[in-house]
């Protein structure tokens, strides 16, 4: 029995199909050149643009100091504090996390870093895999030139003996990557563009500089000099101990690898005026969170009730930011949270119901007040020997009386 189905009236040969094919073939061949000139091309536009702002800032800031940013700030003890791109924060995007940075402290320590576990939109190149280390702290694609930005540095325009267009301040670089918290985001321009990991660099062709006068300029690879012998505007030349910096030996996450950390907060849940911030790690328990209010027009400050949701959201944060009072009810509360480290509040009740809630939080090793008496904080140092007490501020009746 035949089929009703119209049949068809033509069949393409296998030749045919091999010849269809293989114009399809040469088609693609043609235009992912294209594709990727253009992908190139976006790429190299998006760095110069961060340059761009980043020049942008690094004037501005020298229009409020005088001077550029140092390249990094030490403590007394000679460990790295802050480096030029956090001072530029200000001067780049809003963000409300430059106030949150406790300066008294270093970059990486415990109560700061989950602020620099979040990328600036001008830290990175498009187009590089490595964005951040398996500690968590984004990095940024741009180093600073060492005789400009190093070791308590204090360059200012003048200093560009042959004029601020002969002079660069940041380039892109070609890897070793550091985090963009780093206050030792310098390196050699010893070397050529683009010769090896060390090197400044990142394009075939080149790599893009800001100048003295905070323009930007693409430098070709046909230079052969030295960066520093090719433009370097005649500064002078920093000793060997201002721009000495630790060989770190990062390691990196890369764009194929599950991130240690979230590029920006895990949630941000907004209620009745105050919001809380939750800072995630990789394996999914919230390591920080901190409670604050919305906008500096909001003053209501956290209440037991906004203590009770933070235990119900995060029950294991180890470090939690927040300007609430504690006092007998708070500190039972706080007993609820048994992985807690680090507590920052406003004051502290120092009654034996107090004290005995703060013993049973066994993982508490830091208490940051805001303001304290000092005999509170002696007894309050003497029932828990093996916690740090750290006061921010004195009570307003011992500043009154100097």
């Amino acid at each position: 029995m035949q089929s009703d189905m119209p049949q068809p009236w033509y069949k393409m040969t296998k030749l045919e199909w091999a010849v269809v094919i293989g114009i399809a073939l040469g088609l693609v061949a043609i235009l992912l050149p294209a594709v990727r000139r253009a992908r190139d091309t976006a790429r190299r536009t998006q760095s110069r643009n961060n340059l761009k702002n980043l020049g942008l800032a690094l004037y501005n800031y020298h229009d409020a100091y005088s001077v550029f940013p140092p390249g990094g700030t030490m403590m007394s003890d000679g460990q790295g504090h802050y480096g030029w791109f956090t001072r530029l924060k200000p001067f780049l995007e809003a963000s409300p996390y430059y106030a949150m940075i406790d300066f008294d402290r270093a970059w990486d320590d415990r109560v700061n870093r989950h602020l620099f576990q979040i990328t600036p939109m001008s830290a990175r190149r498009p187009g590089v895999a490595e964005f951040a280390t398996k500690d968590g702290f984004v990095l940024t694609h741009y180093s600073g030139n060492p005789s400009v930005l190093h070791r308590n540095s204090s360059v200012t325009v003048r200093n560009f003996q042959l004029g601020t267009n002969h002079g660069w301040i940041l380039g892109e670089v070609v890897g070793n990557f550091e985090p963009w918290g780093s206050p030792f985001n310098w390196r050699d321009a010893d070397d050529p563009l683009n010769r090896g990991i060390d090197s400044y660099g990142g394009w075939n062709g080149g790599a893009h500089f800001v100048m003295g006068d905070g323009s930007v300029r693409f430098v070709s690879n046909e230079i052969t000099e030295s960066v520093s012998e090719a433009f370097n505007g005649g500064l002078p030349t920093p000793s060997p101990e201002s721009t000495d910096r630790p060989e770190y030996n990062w390691k990196y996450w890369t764009n194929n690898k599950v991130p240690p950390v979230e590029s920006i907060p895990l949630d941000d849940l907004e209620w009745d005026g105050l919001v809380l911030t939750i800072f995630n790690h990789h394996d999914g328990v919230p390591r920080t969170a901190m409670i604050q209010s919305r906008g500096k027009g909001s003053l209501r400050n956290p209440r037991l009730e906004d203590l009770q949701r933070i235990v119900e959201e995060c029950p294991d944060v180890r470090i939690l930011f927040t300007r609430i009072d504690v006092d007998e009810h708070s500190s039972s509360l706080l007993t609820q949270l048994p992985q807690l480290n680090v507590l920052s509040a406003s004051t502290v009740s120092v009654t034996p119901e107090v004290l005995a809630n703060l013993k049973q939080m066994n993982h508490l090793e830091e208490l940051i007040i805001g303001e304290l008496d000092p005999d509170d904080r002696s007894e309050l140092q003497s029932h828990l020997p093996g916690v740090l007490i750290d006061v921010k501020s004195e009570p307003r009746s011992i500043r009154s009386e100097r």
